[in-house]
């Protein structure tokens, strides 16, 4: 650990100074976090916002010995503090107002970063939309695009297990500590993230509890580290009409799936898009309108810093039975009824196949008890 790093660190871990007031504090110190630390905290008296309370607490953080115990503790779990200045930390990040000082990652930290589409949507999502969802997360990944998102129920798990599928890493932004699975149904995706070369990401601290208040902030980070915004079936005044108007502010495009106008699931995104978002009816739309098709194509020889390969599964070989059943897969997401009328197979042999093709990474079992076929590589 650098010296730079345990400056920032400390910067983000005042209590009640957030990015905002953190960067009112760094304007005038030469935008240096050692420059605030070195400051006599009277020197921000007056600064807007600055109140005595935090000047008092600035002054209490620096008598902190376990400040930097901590930062040490967290790095040897594996739990990073990557600042601003680190080449791991999302450039794009780096142009939203009131930028986080640092983020905690966990699992594959990429230095060369490629194209980045965050993708959010309804937790309580229709079986239509998490299937569009999967296909154009899988589709994205495919070409070399990383998909950002929150990890919840619904949309944003379907978009991660597509990215996957795809062979690209996955980014998941979290409204908690990088130490807490949330929701914990979760947990299977979780750690299939970084198991597929993903990372976890929050600006909280390990140990932080995921409370409502937290959830907007994090939606900023989600739609500020992408290139741009896909939002997959919302109700009128939900959380990710939130993320859109962040988009907004930080000058991303904006693409909404569009849904019936009789569905409460799609008011949200129909109405996004009479009011100019563009309109989303396949992949292209997204890869031609926000020039990620002609990025892709101008880098297309260039590796990742090796980051990472892009490249499907490998898995243990399928046995006879286990092949009958990944083949009957018809659609996305399927339930064990659905699986054993498609294969032909006894009740009890698909429930022992299904452990074991699990345990292979052929399929993935879902928090709503369904499940989905993953793309294989038995060479």
């Amino acid at each position: 650990m650098d010296k730079d790093t345990f400056y920032w660190y400390w910067l983000n871990g005042i209590k009640g100074v957030g990015p905002v007031i953190m960067n009112r504090l760094l304007s005038v110190s030469g935008g240096s976090a050692e420059a605030v630390y070195r400051t006599e905290p009277e020197g921000f008296i007056g600064l807007d916002g600055v109140t005595d309370e935090i000047i008092s607490n600035i002054k209490e953080s620096k008598q902190d010995g376990r400040i930097y115990e901590n930062l040490l503790l967290y790095e040897e779990k594996g739990f990073h503090f990557v600042t601003r200045n680190d080449p791991q930390f999302p450039k794009n990040l780096k142009n939203i107002p009131d930028p986080p000082a640092g983020l905690f990652m966990r699992g594959n930290l990429i230095e060369h970063q490629p194209p980045i589409v965050a993708m959010v949507g309804s937790r309580g999502c229709t079986v239509y939309g998490r299937e569009v969802a999967y296909n154009i997360a899988r589709k994205l990944s495919e070409v070399g695009v990383i998909i950002v998102s929150g990890m919840a129920a619904g949309i944003d798990s379907a978009s991660h297990r597509g990215c996957i599928t795809g062979g690209m890493p996955t980014f998941a932004v979290l409204a908690c500590g990088v130490d807490t699975c949330y929701p914990a149904a979760n947990i299977d995706l979780f750690e299939n993230i970084l198991r597929y070369n993903g990372t976890i990401i929050s600006e909280y601290e390990p140990g932080t509890a995921p409370i409502k208040g937290r959830f907007p902030m994090r939606n900023r980070l989600i739609s500020g580290m992408a290139d741009a915004l896909i939002i997959v079936e919302a109700r009128a005044g939900s959380g990710s009409l939130l993320t859109a108007e962040y988009a907004l502010e930080q000058n991303k495009d904006i693409f909404c799936v569009p849904g019936r106008i009789t569905d409460p699931l799609s008011s949200g995104t129909n109405n996004l898009i009479k009011n100019g978002a563009n309109m989303l009816t396949c992949v292209e739309d997204i890869l031609i309108k926000s020039g990620i098709r002609a990025r892709l194509d101008e880098t297309k020889e260039e590796s990742y810093g090796n980051s990472w390969e892009i490249k499907k599964r490998h898995v243990d070989p399928l046995n006879k039975n286990e092949r009958t059943i990944y083949s009957a897969f018809s659609k996305n997401w399927m339930s064990l009824d659905q699986i054993v009328k498609a294969s032909g197979l006894p009740v009890s042999t698909v429930q022992v196949c299904l452990i074991q093709m699990e345990l292979k990474g052929a399929i993935t079992l879902e928090a709503q008890g369904l499940y989905s076929r993953n793309a294989l590589d038995e060479s």
